[in-house]
């Protein structure tokens, strides 16, 4: 098992749209997709979660740390 802790994590200045969060792309620090996960709520079996998923276009949303394991 190993795990990769995000770098310094810049946000989006406001959301695009209304709705709800399903998925997520994730970039490296050249803003290279490097890929996309489903995300949910807190509890959920997601590999994102979220306290929630509903945005509201301009609202903020912030991720302020992540960690990603892979492997058994």
């Amino acid at each position: 098992v190993s795990n990769a802790v995000a770098g310094s994590i810049t946000p989006e200045d406001a959301a695009l749209d209304t709705g709800i969060i399903t998925w997520g792309r994730i970039k490296n620090g050249a803003g290279a997709s490097i890929m996309d996960v489903d995300v949910g709520v807190t509890g959920s079996a997601a590999t994102v979660t979220l306290n929630t998923t509903s945005i509201v276009a301009g609202g903020q949303v912030i991720l302020t740390s992540a960690t990603l394991t892979m492997g058994a």
